[in-house]
Order: C-alpha cells, then sequence, then structure tokens
C-alpha cells in the first residue's frame, strides 16, 4: 500500500526592510480593501509604504491596529520615513491566504511632521 503525503510549503513572506539613516516622518492610518473585503493584519499579512525606489526603497512596515469597539475599527498605522519632501509614496500589501504580494492603488505624497487619517476615519 503506497501512502501519500501533500506538503504545503510556507509562504515566501517578503523580506521588506525598512531604510534607515533618515530626517523626517509622517504618519498614515488607513484601512486597506482587498477584492472590497477589509484587509486586517491578521496571519502573516502585510502591509508596507515604498519610495521612489520600489521594493527596495521600504519607508514603512504597517503596525495593524485591532478592532476598539465602539471607538474604532481596526486599521494600519504607518510611520512613514524620509528625507525629501514631497516624494511619492507607494502601498503594497502582502496577503498571506494567496500567498502574493499586490499593489495598492492609490499612492500619497510624503510631507515631514504630517498625520494623515484617524482611527475614526
Amino acid at each position: 500500500m503506497l501512502v501519500t503525503f501533500t506538503i504545503t510549503l510556507p509562504a515566501e513572506i517578503p523580506d521588506w526592510e525598512v531604510i534607515t539613516g533618515t530626517s523626517y516622518s509622517m504618519v498614515l492610518m488607513a484601512k486597506i480593501y482587498l477584492n472590497e473585503e477589509n484587509f486586517t493584519g491578521t496571519g502573516d499579512n502585510l502591509a508596507g509604504a515604498f519610495g521612489p525606489g520600489g521594493e527596495t526603497d521600504c519607508r514603512s512596515l504597517a503596525a495593524w491596529q485591532p478592532d476598539n469597539p465602539p471607538h474604532y475599527e481596526g486599521f494600519w498605522y504607518f510611520t512613514i520615513v524620509g528625507n525629501l519632501e514631497s516624494e511619492e509614496i507607494s502601498f503594497k500589501i502582502y496577503a498571506a491566504a494567496f500567498d502574493s504580494v499586490f499593489s495598492c492603488n492609490q499612492s500619497i505624497e510624503f510631507h515631514n511632521d504630517t498625520t494623515l487619517g484617524t482611527p475614526t476615519d
């Protein structure tokens, strides 16, 4: 009798690392949707902010802030770093369920000492 096993290899989680040696920072609090569903920080899900250099120019790895009813639903908290004002910051997520990286369709402009979003927005 032949016994077979199916092995699922672990997801290839991106090794995004935030750049160092920066002088400025800004904060972004955001909700992310994937296929019209709230993308949360459960499991190995990741959200990152990137400068003009793409994935090698990681400016932030977001921290997931879980629900706190009735005050707010969960959201992603980014502390984005940089050295130049007005750089375009783009976003990518790693969705563990799909073992895939997706680019977000929205970007922002980097501005030092700025906060965008709130836990209730």
